[in-house]
């Protein structure tokens, strides 16, 4: 897949975003009439965010703050041609948190919404964990599949890759995913998400929901 299928799109605060198609028919649409046609994804970190204004002690990205703000002040940020149409469509992912059941994977309808690790670096197979957290494979797997723009980069969940690096007010930046970590959120009891490296790591920089003292950026995404 070539990845110069990049348009510009002018926001109501006077800044100008990239995005770019990451694959083409892959995401099912919540109205069940088949895939959305296109999904995009900004190119460059939005905004800087926690996933929660306050610890989240349990819960993902259904029940997350960051979700609420881009179905409503971010989406305000968009133009209306654009906006009109947007398709909603159906996202995987583990809304409990703390777990270590693949049925803590569960649905919800975004019309815009971040990726998951599995959506950019595709899966991690049980032998790439520690006997203790095999388990692990099975939970971030269920959250979707691979886009084909990163599958064509090589981009792996178990290295990094500058395919993935990004930056934010000139200096490289973590960029969050929507997948909790299981295991994290379960030893800290409260809910941490995974975030994509300065270094194009998907795998090893979870935090928890309210942030840490490093920039936490936003990339979304979203189906035409």
């Amino acid at each position: 897949m070539v990845d110069d299928l990049i348009h510009e799109v002018a926001l109501a605060d006077g800044t100008t975003a990239s995005v770019q198609v990451v694959d083409f028919c892959h995401d099912d649409r919540a109205d069940s009439q088949g895939k959305a046609g296109l999904t995009f994804s900004f190119v460059d970190p939005v905004a800087a965010r926690p996933m929660a204004e306050q610890t989240m002690a349990s819960g993902g990205w259904e029940q997350c703050d960051l979700r609420v703000w881009l179905d409503s002040d971010f989406r305000a940020l968009l133009p209306s041609e654009l906006v009109d149409v947007l398709t909603p469509v159906i996202k995987l992912t583990n809304n409990d948190g703390a777990t270590r059941e693949v049925s803590s994977v569960t649905t919800t309808e975004d019309i815009i919404w971040i990726p998951s690790m599995t959506e950019l670096g595709g899966g991690r197979p049980a032998s790439g964990f520690s006997t203790d957290y095999a388990y692990l494979a099975d939970i971030l797997g269920a959250e979707g599949t691979q886009y084909r723009l990163w599958q064509d980069k090589m981009v792996s969940s178990t290295t990094y890759n500058e395919a993935l690096e990004r930056s934010w007010e000139g200096k490289p930046c973590l960029w969050w995913n929507r997948s909790p970590s299981p295991d994290c959120s379960e030893d800290h009891g409260v809910t941490w998400f995974n975030r994509v490296g300065a270094n194009g790591d998907v795998f090893h920089f979870a935090c928890p929901a309210t942030g840490d003292d490093d920039v936490t950026c936003v990339i979304p995404c979203f189906c035409l």
